[in-house]
């Protein structure tokens, strides 16, 4: 499974458990806490991905019985449970199985730690028995949203694209077993591919070209039908009124079913909320609805049914803009949006706006930028935040500023200023460091300092008061001690007063010389100069007590759990056929001759799609693989085919592929299928049910959104070679629909294992966007498997080119 899913259910449970315990006052050490707390979580997304994966798995084979009935899941054409509703039925599922055994392995798991972790004077203001009670009534419901975070992505996995589940076989319970759940998924995915070929080979042997459908089709050539391709009625509508289903109000089968199964669900938003894409809100009836659908299925609904009056726009890819009959716009898009003003914008919104970006979201004003908020505003980010300004940065707050964090540091490369109209208050649980380069001044009315010790260090030390002050005082609850290498001198304007309610001593290693002006007084106990007229000392003045420091109050704003990883979300754009894209496909693979090399060579500068320089360059490549064909089935075509000499274009060739589409209906070259020097009408087709049958029913299994580009092509246009093997009907072009360039390089690792080819070439153009796959299928097949640039050999076996 994408480990992405794995660190998002990790970043989930961390941030829920930690802020849980954090609201039942505990006074645990956040770093600690967070420690904790990071270790169990980790454990415990890997836990759920592995339980998830191994219990959706078994899912797989027990939902038919449950929901469908006989019917397979993977066959999800005949009924209403595509991959949305199994997914949702699995996500269901999970939750009565895991939910609270997962719950209770994560708070023992935690409380373990704890007691591990924790200080043994800690364990005992702890009550474990209503920390665990509380855990689970409040982390429970974050464990009920990461398994479905590990449901959802297990079914992006299995289901690849919204098509079909990958898994087709009883034995992909047992690699999840023996496997880890991504290698495990990356085997279920090789199965997926093999199976899938295997699958489409065996419903090609039993394709009947006889068909009824088929035979009708030929009879429209006999009787002259207005539509000679007999494309019409559809299949769908044989029989009945062609009136569109939409158009009759009938939803059964239309894209009102795809929508809705289909629709976007979960879009995150800040404090675990997210939002839903609405149901359609089609009700049309009969003959209020206005329904035009192409060939391809583009649709246009204009809407008047009573009280459901609609606008409708879609686009064959799942692209669509409908309009309500309250005015309400819902658009999709299934590649990107761009909007493009040259001029000024401007967007109102009456309401509330949600807006859920999954990968980076970039910002850029070219001038001022204003953002006025009435109410609260609230940013939370879980890695850094960095603010800079070539200017000033100013915040301002009427109320408080509150700033919490481990380690806070502020610099000025001038001047630091603090100041506050009322007090200012410093507290630090141990120590206060203040170091000046040069001098620390400091100015106060009164000065108070009260500590267990107190250090001074500094080339001179100054203490001065004020006149009119009462004077310095110090005052200690033990010992006074004043030492200095040379002098200490005393002198007082006034008196001199020692006392002591012991003994005073004094002790020189040279003289004692007392002297004084007046009288000099001594008396004791016992005296040797004893004049009797000696006055007591005053005693010392006790200090005035000084006031605490305040502790300064914490931020209200909580504590996250911290730090959580990331991944680059995102998504390469798959790009549209451009004029480029067709001009490169519509050559020839490799030219053969020098005459055909020129031809092509001068057709791309003249058209103005690359000149000389572009055409020599010389990509790098980025990975490699050496691939051969594993695949020994063959489906043969019928050989009545060899004597047709004409087919209506609908005639289908293999389930899903019609003469028209490999032939004047492809995506790019559109050349009709006649006879020329090298083979027959008849023959012609013949190679191309060979090819349909045994190359592009497999791929169209394996990937529904493959399509052809290029089939038979007429060997009298100046860009096809003489040689080429699309025009015997034995090579086709296909690309993929939402696939990106570097996706070419996996699909095509994956299909040269498992379809039979006689060439597969991955064809890259320094001109052009779109890589795509050239396959050519003949009576002898070679095997081989090359990479192209320019439309020339770039090497042997498959290169993933920058």
């Amino acid at each position: 499974m994408d480990p992405l899913i794995t660190k998002q259910i990790q970043g989930v449970l961390e941030n829920s458990i930690f802020n849980k315990i954090i609201a039942l006052n505990l006074n645990i050490p956040s770093p600690i806490l967070r420690a904790i707390i990071s270790r169990v979580a980790e454990v415990g997304a890997v836990d759920i991905v592995k339980q998830v994966s191994q219990a959706s798995n078994q899912q797989l084979t027990d939902i038919p019985k449950n929901i469908i009935g006989p019917v397979n899941p993977v066959n999800i054409t005949n009924n209403n449970n595509g991959p949305v509703e199994i997914s949702n039925n699995i996500d269901g599922i999970i939750q009565q199985q895991l939910l609270l055994q997962t719950t209770d392995k994560i708070v023992s798991k935690l409380q373990s730690q704890l007691r591990l972790s924790l200080p043994t004077d800690k364990l005992g203001i702890i009550n474990f028995d209503a920390l665990a009670a509380n855990l689970i009534q409040g982390i429970t419901p974050t464990v009920g949203k990461t398994l479905s975070t590990a449901v959802s992505g297990f079914a992006d996995a299995i289901f690849g694209r919204g098509q079909t589940p990958k898994v087709t076989t009883n034995s992909i319970e047992s690699l999840f077993t023996s496997l880890s759940s991504d290698d495990a998924l990356t085997k279920a995915d090789e199965i997926f591919v093999s199976s899938g070929a295997n699958s489409a080979l065996k419903e090609a042997k039993q394709f009947d070209i006889n068909s009824t459908t088929n035979n009708e089709k030929l009879e429209v050539l006999e009787r002259g039908f207005t539509d000679p391709n007999a494309n019409y009625p559809t299949k769908e509508y044989a029989g009945i009124s062609e009136t569109n289903k939409l158009a009759q109000g009938d939803a059964r089968g239309t894209i009102v079913q795809e929508k809705n199964n289909n629709r976007m669900k979960g879009a995150k938003l800040p404090g675990g909320e997210a939002w839903d894409e609405p149901e359609s809100a089609f009700r049309g009836a009969y003959p209020y609805n206005k329904v035009t659908q192409t060939e391809s299925g583009h649709i246009i609904e204009m809407d008047d049914t009573p009280g459901s009056e609609r606008i409708h726009l879609y686009h064959k890819s799942g692209t669509y803009i409908e309009i309500d009959a309250n005015g309400s716009v819902i658009k999709r898009t299934k590649g990107s949006s761009y909007e493009i003003i040259d001029r000024n914008g401007k967007i109102s919104i009456a309401g509330r706006a949600d807006i859920s970006v999954n990968g980076a979201c970039n910002i850029f004003v070219g001038n001022d930028a204003n953002i006025e908020v009435e109410g609260d505003v609230n940013l939370t980010c879980h890695n850094d935040i960095t603010a800079q300004a070539g200017g000033t940065l100013n915040l301002s707050a009427t109320e408080e500023i509150n700033i919490t964090s481990a380690n806070i540091n502020m610099q000025a490369f001038n001047i630091l200023n603090l100041n506050s109209n009322v007090a200012l208050n410093m507290h630090a649980t141990t120590d206060i460091n203040m170091l000046a380069n040069a001098n620390v001044f400091l100015s106060t009315v009164d000065f108070y300092q009260n500590a267990s010790s107190i250090y001074s260090q500094a080339g001179n030390v100054y203490i001065k008061t004020n006149e009119g002050g009462d004077g310095i005082f110090v005052e200690s609850d033990n010992s006074i001690n004043l030492k200095a290498k040379q002098n200490i001198n005393t002198e007082s304007l006034a008196s001199i007063n020692t006392k002591a309610t012991t003994d005073i001593k004094l002790q020189a290693g040279g003289v004692i010389s007392n002297k004084a002006a007046g009288n000099f007084n001594a008396d004791g106990s016992a005296v040797h100069l004893n004049s009797g007229n000696s006055v007591a000392a005053a005693p010392a003045t006790a200090s005035v007590n000084s006031k605490p420091a305040t502790i300064a109050g914490i931020s209200n704003i909580g504590l996250l759990s911290g730090r959580k990883d990331i991944s680059d979300n995102n998504k390469d754009d798959p790009l549209v056929l451009s004029l480029a894209d067709s001009r490169s496909i519509a050559l020839e693979e490799e030219t053969q001759t020098p005459e055909d090399a020129s031809n092509q060579k001068n057709l791309i500068i003249s058209e103005g799609f690359a000149n000389a320089t572009d055409l020599s360059a010389t990509p790098s490549a980025v990975d490699s693989a050496t691939v051969k064909s594993e695949q020994q089935d063959f489906v043969e075509p019928d050989k009545k085919l060899k004597t047709v000499t004409q087919l209506p274009g609908s005639y289908n060739l293999s389930p899903n592929f019609t003469v028209e589409m490999l032939s004047n209906k492809a995506a790019v070259t559109r050349d009709s299928i006649q006879g020329h020097a090298g083979a027959t009408y008849g023959e012609i087709v013949f190679n191309l049910q060979a090819i349909a049958l045994n190359v592009l029913e497999p791929i169209k299994k394996i990937y529904p959104n493959m399509f052809v580009t290029s089939a038979f092509r007429n060997p009298g246009n100046a860009s096809n070679a003489k040689t080429s093997q699309h025009s015997l009907g034995q090579g086709v072009d296909i690309q993929f629909k939402g696939i990106t360039k570097k996706e070419y390089y996996e699909i095509a690792t994956k299909l040269a294992k498992v379809i039979k080819y006689d060439q597969m070439i991955l064809e890259y153009c320094s001109y052009a966007k779109n890589p795509w796959i050239h396959v050519s299928f003949a009576v002898k097949n070679r095997s081989q498997v090359l990479t192209f640039n320019n439309h020339k050999t770039f090497s042997q076996g498959l290169s993933q080119l920058a």
